[in-house]
Parts: structure tokens; sequence; C-alpha cells
């Protein structure tokens, strides 16, 4: 049909028809607009959704942290000024009874100890990870020749008898703890490690203690607890929506505590190793810190919150990433959850 043929159909085609296909067409159009419009509000709406959701989330991970590791630092605040007050001896030992209060009033504590600058040593410990009720005496001094004794506590935080010995010179004075305090002269945190007696990553707060009366160096007060055994445990039981993933890192990568149910450690005896986040087995946890690192190239350049999104298995993913510091803890919460969550 040649062009002028087709002109000539359309405009033989009856008013009703050309009305018809004229509404049809408006109508269309009308539900193509609204379409659109739905979709995009929806869209915000889920932005806006996750948006809320993630801050809430961060901030109840950020809240929990801050109670968790506020508890040793009162903690050696309190033991810190009982020695300067003499109420606590460390050289022979006397006072233990307030470590044991401590230990039965905050069970995420695992050892809270003093050492003094004659080598001295006193502290109260967990026995059992599985029963954190028992708990034992342990000192050292020159009257001991600075061996380590052992002593259970019953039920009421009275010493009962001698469980043992360490068979070597203990000098509290050389261990990095200590040493740390003494040298930044202010309350300090050691490096996440592995507990000699647990295997498991425990953190150390330290504190130096003064003299209040001519302001020289006593001693030096501090506290093992579980922060990552702690922090895994609420985080694996906070409702991320659906299926999203939280989890804590250091700097450098390494894991402090995460969502996930695998194991925080890699590895076995001397081998064992705190676990890296891109070798985490959590696809949510290894393919976020490996998107993080792509974004900043190193970890150390976050120094405020992000909220950022990306594709992961071909689904949007929204993520949220806050530092946390106290003193010299310098670590990053991550929160991240899929767009089909919501």
């Amino acid at each position: 049909m040649t062009g002028k043929g087709f002109k000539s159909t359309i405009y033989k085609l009856p008013i009703r028809t050309t009305l018809m296909i004229s509404f049809v067409l408006q109508v269309v159009i009308a539900v193509g607009l609204i379409w659109l419009i739905t979709y995009r509000s929806g869209q915000k709406a889920v932005k806006d959704v996750a948006l809320q959701l993630r801050a809430e989330l961060t901030n109840r991970i950020m809240d929990k942290l801050d109670a968790y590791t506020d508890i040793p630092l009162h903690v050696n605040r309190m033991n810190a000024n009982a020695l300067a007050q003499n109420a606590l001896e460390v050289s022979p030992p006397q006072g233990e009874f307030q470590f044991w209060q401590q230990m039965q009033s905050y069970p995420t504590l695992s050892y809270i100890y003093c050492g003094d600058e004659q080598g001295g040593f006193m502290g109260v410990g967990r026995l059992s990870q599985e029963d954190r009720s028992q708990l034992g005496l342990f000192f050292s001094n020159a009257a001991t020749n600075f061996i380590r004794q052992d002593f259970g506590l019953d039920e009421r935080g009275n010493r009962t008898v001698q469980t043992g010995t360490l068979e070597k010179h203990y000098d509290p004075r050389g261990r990095p703890w200590y040493k740390a305090a003494k040298a930044s002269q202010e309350a300090v945190w050691s490096d996440i490690y592995l507990s000699f007696s647990t295997q498991l990553p425990t953190l150390t707060a330290s504190v130096p203690v003064y003299s209040p009366s001519d302001g020289s160096l006593l001693g030096v007060c501090g506290t093992d607890f579980f922060l990552s055994e702690e922090m895994s445990h609420f985080l694996q039981n906070l409702e991320i929506g659906k299926t999203g993933t939280a989890f804590i890192m250091e700097r450098s990568g390494t894991l402090v505590a995460t969502s996930s149910q695998e194991p925080m450690l890699e590895g076995s005896g001397e081998n064992l190793e705190r676990l890296v986040a891109t070798a985490s087995d959590d696809v949510d946890i290894q393919e976020t810190t490996q998107y993080l690192k792509s974004q900043f190239s190193d970890l150390d350049g976050i120094q405020a919150v992000q909220k950022l999104d990306f594709t992961l298995d071909g689904e949007r993913q929204y993520l949220q990433v806050v530092p946390f510091q106290k003193q010299n803890l310098d670590w990053l919460v991550v929160l991240v959850i899929p767009e089909s969550d919501f």
C-alpha cells in the first residue's frame, strides 16, 4: 500500500474509532506514568526504610559495644583507687574479695588483677569457661620467690586450698599489659590475643596507679574479658532484617565479632589464628569487606559513617559502616542487608 493510500485509509476511519484509539492511548500513557511513579515511590520507600533500619541497628550495636567496653574501665578505676588508698595490697596479697565481687557482678570478665613495681602480682580469674562461677586466686611476690601460687575460692569468696603453682618466675612488669599502661601513663587497651588458658580471643584493659602523696608509680591494674564471644552472641541474636549480616572488624580487616555462626579462629594448635574478614566462609562478610577495600583502598580511610549500596549476586545490598573508637581501640561496625528483605 502506498503512503497516499495509507493516509487515505486513516482519513476514512470513523470518528468514533478515532476517539476510541485516542482514549486507549491516553489510558495506556496514564497507566504507564502511574506505574513509573509508583515504582519510583516504592524504591524511595525501600531506601528510606533501609536507611532507618541500618541507623537503628548500628546504634544498638554501638551502644552494646560501648557498654561492654565500659565495664573493664570501670573495674580498673575501682581497683586503682583501692590500690592507691592501701585498701588493696598486692605484696602480700590482701583484698582479693573485691576482685571476687567484681567477677560475680560481671560474668563477661575473665580475669581481674594488679601488679606492683616490686614485681608482685595478685588476681582472681575464672577456672572454667563452661562454668563461670568457678573462680581462683593467683598471686606471686618476693615471699613466694615470684613463683605464682594458685588457690581456690569458695562460694563466698573465701580462700580455700592451694590448687597448684606456676613453675617459673612471673614478673608482671615484663608483661605487655603492664608495660603498655606504664608507657602511656593512662588507661590503654591491648591488641586482641588468644588467651593462654582458654585459647579464646581476649582483650585487656589496663591502667597505671600512682601514689597520691608523691605521684610515683605504684603498679598497674588490668582486666581481661571475652569481648569477641560476648559481642558475637549479641549480634547472632539481633534481628537484622530477615537475612542481614553484622560484623565488627579491626582496621587490619581481622574480625572482632560477627553475626555468622562460623568460628572466629582458623587453624589448630600453635597455628591457631584469628579470622580475617576476606577469608570468611560467609559470603556477605567476605564480599562486603572486598567492596569496602575497593572503595577506600585502605580501611583506615573510613573515618566517618558510610551509607552505601552495592550489588552482590545481582541483588542490591544496603550497607552501613560506623567507626568505633575508645582510647586506642579503633574498629569498624559493619551492617549489610539485602534489598529483598524489605
